[in-house]
């Protein structure tokens, strides 16, 4: 627990600043004349040391607004949202400042997930300002409401600035009520009450009184991963200032848009803005985050039931057959290509067989399993869609060594055959899958060509699935 809350001390200070230059947009916006001005040491200053442990190992402490914000160090972030925002001093200070104020408050320093991303003490926090920055920070390249005359959109600026604020702030806020179980007492109580976030935070329940909470986590089977997106529009007024609420109201369209989004519909630019946020945050996680976790979890993180199933398999020698006519996969330019279909249905069916009580998603959720590789950097991305599936043609002009032995034991053709496949692929980097250069398979006696397209997309009349397109030449 310690060692989560020291990384985050110490890394997440400049993450926002980071993810948006990684995403081609600015870390900084220029500073208009009306901002404030901010004290700058010439020396470095001494981080504000916040004691968060409560009386037992696994207990936190109810902390202030203040106090919580200076754990994750977003008093550079804030500011920069406020520029972002574009909105007068005053009216940030009325409407959005308290917003934040209140949302760290319902939080504190619960997860964001119990082994995804941003799983340590004062992930969900950081999580939520991470992304709130970006979201703030594209929606000025964006025209809202969609398809308004520019007169519309120039008139109705700031209240749709506050639905995308809104929309990014309060899009995790239901996580605590469906995925986790959160119980507080005061120190050195034996009873502890189980808080139900709908009644506000705990530091109203607890109003001047010192008092701790723990973490625990809703049993797998009984979690609903939708919910809280559907959950959130109960707690909007827990966190959204009454003022804030009443300047939405002025235009209906613009509070029926924000209410529309916190109940689970995620359609539209509002949609796109804050997922994409989202998406970036969650990818700087994974792939550059801490990996600590609370000691009240108990789960696999899924990256790595994937992984270790996808490298049993490979050991196995039979699960997922290489280099040869209706193979799983293909040894070609330092990757692994796996039929992404295939590979994902082999990988469900043994986790089921041998971690039966670990939920993985179902078989009409391959997606799900494509992005968790491609989130931990896992497979190569297609850099003509940006996503992690592969459309290609697998082209063998003769039996790959291992393949000729086969065919030779089956009476089927050897080195004079060779085949075509139209497949959609996932490209695992070899080091990924082996720790030791000295496994990696011998590659394939061909070539992959990668495609744009489908080849029904292309215009090319051949079918494509699972098992691809077969073309045998003499």
């Amino acid at each position: 627990m310690k060692r989560s809350l020291e990384w985050l001390r110490s890394r997440w200070v400049d993450a926002a600043g980071r993810m948006l230059a990684g995403q081609g947009m600015p870390a900084r916006a220029s500073i208009p004349a009306t901002a404030p001005t901010v004290a700058r040491s010439s020396t470095p200053t001494t981080p504000r040391r916040i004691a968060v442990e409560g009386s037992e190992q696994g207990w936190l402490r109810l902390l202030p607004a203040d106090e919580l914000l200076a754990c994750v160090n977003a008093d550079k972030a804030m500011q920069d949202m406020w520029r972002q925002s574009r909105l007068a001093q005053s009216v940030w200070q009325r409407d959005l400042l308290p917003a934040i104020h209140s949302y760290a408050e319902m939080v504190q320093l619960m997860p964001a997930s119990e082994a995804h991303h941003h799983a340590h003490v004062g992930g969900l926090l950081a999580h939520t300002l991470e992304m709130l920055l970006a979201a703030m920070t594209w929606r000025n390249g964006h025209f809202l409401p969609e398809g308004a005359p520019i007169e519309q959109i120039d008139a109705e600026r700031d209240e749709w600035t506050y639905v995308v604020f809104f929309s990014a702030l309060l899009h995790d806020i239901a996580k605590p009520m469906t995925d986790l179980r959160v119980t507080w007492r005061t120190p050195g109580a034996t009873e502890r009450t189980r808080w139900n976030p709908i009644g506000g935070p705990m530091t109203r329940i607890e109003q001047g009184r010192a008092a701790e909470y723990l973490v625990e986590f809703a049993p797998k089977s009984t979690r609903d991963y939708g919910a809280h997106s559907r959950l959130a529009v109960t707690l909007l007024g827990q966190i959204a200032p009454a003022t804030a609420v009443t300047f939405l109201a002025r235009r209906p369209q613009t509070l029926e848009a924000l209410t529309r989004f916190l109940s689970g519909t995620k359609d539209g630019l509002v949609a796109s803005i804050v997922g994409r946020a989202d998406q970036a945050s969650t990818q700087r996680a994974l792939l550059h985050g801490s990996r600590a976790r609370f000691t009240t979890s108990n789960a696999i993180p899924l990256i790595d039931l994937l992984m270790n199933a996808v490298k049993a398999m490979l050991r196995a020698g039979t699960a997922l057959p290489l280099n040869r006519s209706g193979a799983a996969g293909w040894v070609h330019d330092g990757c692994m290509w796996f039929v992404a279909k295939r590979l994902a249905d082999g990988v469900r069916n043994w986790i089921k067989d041998h971690a039966p009580e670990e939920a993985v998603p179902g078989e009409a959720k391959n997606d799900r399993l494509f992005d968790t590789w491609q989130e931990y950097g896992c497979i190569e991305v297609n850099p003509h869609s940006g996503q992690a599936i592969w459309y290609v043609t697998v082209q063998c002009q003769a039996q790959d060594t291992a393949g000729q032995q086969e065919a030779a034991a089956t009476h089927q053709d050897t080195a004079a055959t060779g085949y075509s496949h139209s497949l959609t692929m996932l490209r695992f980097p070899l080091a990924k899958l082996y720790d030791d250069p000295s496994q990696y398979p011998q590659a394939m006696a061909g070539r992959i060509v990668v495609r744009e397209k489908r080849k029904d997309e292309a215009g090319d009349a051949a079918p494509e699935d699972g098992a691809g397109h077969l073309s045998v030449h003499a």
